[in-house]
């Protein structure tokens, strides 16, 4: 039976509306971008099966509710600001990453969806507001992740600096604890925030390594494997080389490590949310099943090949 996840089930209804709202307002865009929209929008619908889901958008200010103290309205005001900002952010990465055959629209859309939360945040804060000069940070490490990841090698030189093309996920913290009045709170949100952003970020890193060094994009993976091997950033690294090392430097454990030490980190700024301190264990909980998997296939392989074999069998 699966276990009870705080930072997810007792918030199901809120995704189904959340979605709900920004279907409606999506069919509100002049045509095509309201049919395109909705497309590109759905695939990150929560309840859809095999949907790309990015729960910390959806759900962090109501992980945030209690510590702010903000309304249940004014979380779900931040959530669907939050995915507006997901959404915008996620279209400029695909439209530099994938050069799409539908670049024009696909910028079209994203300028609509900056619009949609802009007008959301002008109805929740003044022009004197904080939230403005915090929109601008988190816009400009957006910015500086995005044009230095490759050349400055955040995972190896700042580590924390991963989670900056994440940055703009902090609006909903940032709208939440200066609504709920308690500013002074913030500091030590944005930091637990980071962790879980670069443990999310590593989450996905480990998954998409092969995809990652096939196109090219950045990985931390890929980053750990290079810098162990001593091999400058002009050496072409190949699936089987990463592989090897991997499993013959044990880089899995390594990696699935530094996980460890964000969870350390996270406990001893001991945030206030519950939610997001499971949300980060349920993360870990990926690495080490991974890596015990890893693990036993290795103790496998050093056997030969029959117990491989015959470990394989049995799962059948």
């Amino acid at each position: 039976m699966q276990q009870h996840q705080i930072w997810l089930d007792p918030y199901m209804e809120e995704l189904a509306g959340i979605f709900t709202a920004l279907e409606k307002a999506i069919a509100e865009f002049p045509s095509p971008l309201n049919e395109i929209g909705w497309q590109y929008a759905k695939q990150f619908h929560p309840l859809v099966p095999n949907s790309k889901k990015n729960y910390i958008c959806y759900l962090l200010p109501f992980w945030l509710q209690s510590w702010s103290g903000i309304s249940t309205s004014e979380c779900r005001r931040l959530a669907l600001a939050d995915v507006w900002v997901m959404l915008h952010f996620f279209l400029l990465d695909d439209n530099m990453d994938e050069n799409p055959a539908d670049k024009k629209a696909r910028l079209a859309l994203a300028n609509l969806f900056a619009l949609a939360y802009m007008q959301e945040y002008r109805q929740l804060f003044h022009s004197e507001s904080t939230f403005w000069s915090k929109m601008e940070e988190y816009v400009a490490n957006w910015a500086e992740a995005v044009a230095q990841e490759d050349d400055a090698d955040f995972f190896v030189s700042a580590p924390l600096k991963t989670a900056w093309k994440a940055a703009p996920v902090k609006l909903a913290a940032a709208g939440a604890f200066l609504l709920g009045q308690r500013e002074e709170q913030l500091a030590c949100a944005e930091q637990a925030i980071d962790l879980v952003l670069v443990t999310l970020q590593m989450s996905d890193d480990w998954l998409d390594w092969q995809e990652d060094l096939a196109t090219g994009s950045y990985n931390g993976l890929l980053s750990l494997v290079r810098h162990r091997l001593g091999w400058p950033p002009e050496e072409v690294l190949s699936e089987s080389t990463c592989r090897a090392a991997l499993y013959d430097l044990k880089l899995y454990e390594e990696f699935a490590d530094k996980t460890n030490e964000q969870e350390k980190q996270l406990q001893m700024l001991q945030p206030e949310s519950p939610e997001l301190i499971a949300f980060h264990q349920y993360l870990l909980e990926g690495f080490s099943s991974s890596s015990s998997t890893i693990s036993e296939e290795v103790r496998l392989l050093s056997l030969g090949g029959f117990y491989h074999w015959l470990s394989n069998y049995r799962n059948y």
